[in-house]
């Protein structure tokens, strides 16, 4: 089953046209963030090794939960020694990009 979340914070980080320029499919890596002083279950967004973004604060916590239990699974990966999971970019033509996650 695929799930799709909203990618947003790219304009605070200055990442809008980056992540445009990215193709559809490209590679993403999810990563938690518990020490969010806003969002106890943010999760990072990166693509080519550049923090780009984060998952939408209403759709986040199902997939920051997946993060905490996922060390156990196949799934999971490591980035710059924490705990990650691979998505993709999915350009949708609504307000944000899309990550899609397989689950």
């Amino acid at each position: 089953m695929k799930t799709l979340v909203a990618l947003v914070g790219m304009k605070h980080r200055g990442t809008e046209a980056f992540v445009a320029s990215l193709p559809q499919g490209e590679t993403l890596t999810l990563v938690r963030e518990p020490d969010n002083k806003f969002d106890p279950f943010a999760v990072q967004v990166w693509a080519r090794d550049r923090h780009v973004g984060y998952i939408k604060a209403t759709q986040v916590k199902p997939i920051a939960m997946a993060l905490d239990g996922i060390m156990s699974t196949n799934r999971a990966v490591l980035h710059q020694g924490k705990p990650a999971m691979l998505a993709n970019l999915a350009i949708d033509g609504g307000k944000w990009p899309m990550v899609e996650i397989d689950e």
